[in-house]
């Protein structure tokens, strides 16, 4: 397929989502809650091995309070390949504010933005752990009764040793990167 062919049939799909459709719109009040597919990467400046993009699960739990604010708790674990034979087990416990911008009474597709801190852990040959701004955006697909979501999620701030025994280096720089893709079911309010 050429890439005018691809640019257009973009164009079109682009088209049809901005479109408001009425039929089938969800409303994203209430209480839901969900699971989701991860994927998470952790960057550690300074690290003496390398840590590279491992998959996950995850659950979450929200209220969604009218149309353009929901408060999101989220649990995320991910097992990281590391350089060598070694992996490492990343997890992460958000608490998130999300906007719905553009959210439209009418509109299925829900893009946001949202921001709040998390608690992560990272075991491996060496156990770290901190608390970190978080921020991301996102699209919902808004149904009756349960959303499909897309977030990317990056975590800033340090990771510090948790065991007194290590040597070397007790704390490194750290950037997480998090995809997720999931649904949620809408349990009251809906």
């Amino acid at each position: 397929m050429s890439i005018a062919r691809l640019s257009l049939a973009f164009v079109a799909l682009l088209t049809l989502v901005a479109r408001p459709m009425t039929a089938q719109v969800g409303s994203t009040a209430g209480i839901f809650a969900g699971v989701q597919y991860t994927g998470a990467a952790l960057d550690l400046a300074g690290a003496a091995k390398t840590v590279k993009f491992g998959s996950g699960f995850g659950v979450h739990a929200g209220v969604g309070l009218g149309q353009t604010l929901s408060l999101v708790v989220n649990y995320d674990s991910n097992k990281l390949p590391t350089s060598g034979s070694s992996s490492t087990k990343l997890t992460q416990v958000d608490a998130l504010a999300r906007i719905h911008v553009f959210s439209g009474a009418n509109s299925v597709m829900r893009p946001y933005l949202t921001a709040g801190v998390t608690a992560r852990t990272a075991k491996g040959t060496s156990d770290f752990q901190g608390k970190a701004p978080t921020a991301g955006g996102g699209v919902t697909v808004q149904l009756p009764g349960l959303s499909v979501f897309a977030t990317a999620l990056w975590t800033f701030g340090n990771l510090t040793s948790s065991n007194s025994l290590i040597s070397g280096k007790s704390s490194f720089s750290s950037t997480g990167t998090r995809v997720q893709v999931g649904t949620s079911f809408y349990l009251l309010g809906h």
